[in-house]
């Protein structure tokens, strides 16, 4: 497999949005004949974690647009609201964000672990920002929706994860602090995602690492399935922390679901012309038929 990676310039930044602050990274995209690409994608982290933790995956996706990976409130270096937001509360926060921060609309919205359920949200209700979307570690496997049986579970995956995947963790885990992460799992946990993939209407990309101790196959397997629509992708050899353990190889996943997601549009754009009716010199109506049979 051919790799692409760009060396991007990463822009720290904040914007103020709803009187708080929201801290960002931002990978500008690619300029060719004077033109820069048109995609462009918003990536969000999961509980403990900041916009550092995509870095390695936004320079790859960078090649194709531009990228930006905000802290949510309470974490890195966003800083908490007066009263902690519900997911549903973050979701509409940061879609006004994605207006003040001038992110071009609509995106690719790629969520992890925590951020999926943001994601998630985001999608249903604000479609008009989303053309796509990627649950990455979708959260919280409903067998095992509990402060005890996360935390196990989270400790267990972290047994095989390199010094790099333990370093970038450790730091952000410091910042957020035990009492702020127990309340923020808290607000996970009420969360159900389950009840919300139903209404997703943009195709979807759900993606587990083969090793993920925190969501097993039959729960990201069911969070597929109840996604209109949705793809399913497990990536070997990789827990949770997929975008930090493999960047490359969790990039090459979406990419590929984009390209897919692109030639079928094209298709169907296609179709559509072909069944359109055209109008004859006398005037009458004649329907175009297309190999499809459509």
């Amino acid at each position: 497999m051919t790799e692409t990676r760009r060396s991007a310039q990463v822009a720290c930044t904040r914007v103020t949005v709803d009187g708080g602050e929201i801290s960002m990274l931002h990978l500008a995209a690619p300029t060719v004949a004077g033109a820069s690409a048109s995609r462009s994608f918003v990536v969000l982290h999961g509980i403990g974690m900041a916009g550092n933790t995509f870095v390695g995956l936004a320079e790859r996706l960078s090649a194709e647009g531009e990228v930006w990976a905000p802290d949510m409130p309470g974490f890195g270096d966003s800083p908490e609201r007066p009263t902690p937001l519900s997911i549903p509360q973050t979701a509409d926060l940061l879609a006004r964000w994605m207006l003040v921060a001038g992110v071009r609309t609509p995106v690719t919205l790629v969520g992890h672990s925590m951020g999926t359920q943001v994601a998630a949200e985001i999608c249903v209700r604000h479609p008009q920002l989303v053309d796509r979307l990627v649950l990455m570690a979708p959260t919280v496997d409903a067998s095992a929706r509990s402060a005890t049986a996360q935390a196990l579970r989270m400790a267990d995956d972290l047994r095989d994860d390199s010094l790099r995947v333990l370093g970038l963790g450790l730091a952000n885990y410091v910042k957020v602090g035990p009492k702020w992460f127990a309340d923020k799992l808290g607000i996970m946990l009420d969360h159900r995602i389950e009840q919300v993939l139903p209404d997703v209407r943009v195709p979807t990309l759900v993606l587990r690492g083969s090793e993920d101790r925190v969501c097993p196959d039959p729960w990201v397997r069911h969070c597929a399935q109840l996604t209109p629509g949705a793809s399913f992708v497990q990536l070997p050899g990789v827990g949770h922390e997929t975008m930090i353990a493999n960047p490359a190889l969790a990039a090459q996943a979406i990419l590929d679901f984009l390209r897919a997601t692109d030639a079928a549009n094209a298709v169907d754009a296609a179709d559509a012309r072909g069944a359109a009716p055209l109008h004859g010199e006398t005037g009458h109506q004649v329907s175009r038929g297309t190999a499809s049979g459509h």
